[in-house]
């Protein structure tokens, strides 16, 4: 590939400046863009305002991502501890007792 001319470069950039507000590092921008980091760089040198803006909103996106990761995290660790309760309960009312298959005919057992 020869070298790009003005126009792909800021064509190149408008779409470094979109994958980047989706993207959380610059391998990433490399997925979305189909560009190769050096071609990013090279872009981006042009722009250094451009580039500190992308680079603070790569560390956002990451940023807020690990947190989302960290809730979910969470979320799964109460979830499993109500449904460990859940079954710690259910298995304290019922301890002692043997269901046979006998019973299956009766409509109200629970009552």
């Amino acid at each position: 590939m020869g070298k790009r001319t003005q126009t792909e470069i800021e064509m190149d950039c408008k779409k470094i400046k979109e994958a980047a507000a989706i993207a959380t590092t610059f391998k990433e921008i490399e997925e979305l863009t189909g560009l190769s980091y050096p071609m990013i760089k090279t872009t981006l040198s042009k722009h250094p305002i451009i580039f500190k803006r992308i680079k603070k909103q790569l560390d956002d996106n990451k940023e807020k991502a690990e947190q989302e990761k960290r809730l979910e995290e969470e979320k799964q660790e109460v979830s499993q501890e109500v449904d460990d309760e859940v079954v710690d309960s259910d298995t304290k009312k019922l301890s002692g007792y043997v269901i046979d298959a006998s019973i299956t005919g009766i409509e109200d057992f629970f009552n």
